[in-house]
């Protein structure tokens, strides 16, 4: 259960879903929500992480593109069995309709992000 644990979590990293979004305009930010879930050891207790996506929209967002970023989590039998942080790109004018649903502005680290979506260093512009 363990290896397959790590493994999960080692494929999910650097996960995302665009849709078109092209460069990250300046009216755009990303809100971030950790979700954990399940147990370790106990395949009868399983989880189903929710849709980033799904639960924004219920709550009248947008979501131009998401990414999943893996979190540490113990290998203890009581340990969650499902560790991520979720993010999605939303309109700025949104991030008060995201934190109802849990969502608060935070910037991904770029090893999740796909190069379209990366900031840009100034050797790079």
């Amino acid at each position: 259960m363990r290896i397959l644990s790590l493994l999960a979590l080692a494929l999910s990293f650097g996960c995302v879903q665009s849709h078109g979004t092209g460069a990250d305009p300046a009216d755009r930010v990303w809100v971030s929500r950790a979700y954990t879930g399940g147990v370790q050891c106990r395949a009868d207790i399983g989880y189903g992480p929710p849709d980033t996506r799904a639960v924004l929209r219920e709550v009248g967002v947008t979501v131009h593109a998401t990414a999943q970023e893996g979190l540490l989590a113990c290998e203890a039998c009581d340990c969650p069995g499902y560790s991520m942080m979720h993010h999605a790109l939303i309109d700025a004018s949104d991030v008060r309709r995201a934190s109802r649903a849990g969502y608060q502005p935070r910037t991904p680290p770029s090893y999740v992000l796909p190069d379209s979506l990366r900031p840009r260093t100034p050797e790079e512009s």
